[in-house]
């Protein structure tokens, strides 16, 4: 399970890389793609920040289908 995550951390794409360091150094990322941000992400969306970080990668490499994903309901 991990190894997967690990290597998609590994392959994020470069401005994804950037929020990914500024999170690990502390800081709260400011980043949006697609009108999500990590921020919308994290606190609407109720996700992890490294699930932030990867739904924000997701956007950038297949926005049509991540996209229809967000705009499903949420599931608790």
């Amino acid at each position: 399970m991990w190894e997967r995550t690990i290597e998609k951390l590994e392959n994020l794409d470069p401005a994804v890389r950037v929020a990914f360091r500024e999170l690990m150094e502390g800081h709260s990322p400011f980043i949006s793609i697609e009108g999500y941000s990590f921020d919308s992400l994290v606190h609407e969306y109720r996700m992890k920040p490294i699930g932030a970080l990867l739904t924000l990668d997701w956007l950038v490499r297949c926005p049509q289908e991540a996209l229809m994903s967000l705009k499903q309901p949420i599931k608790l």
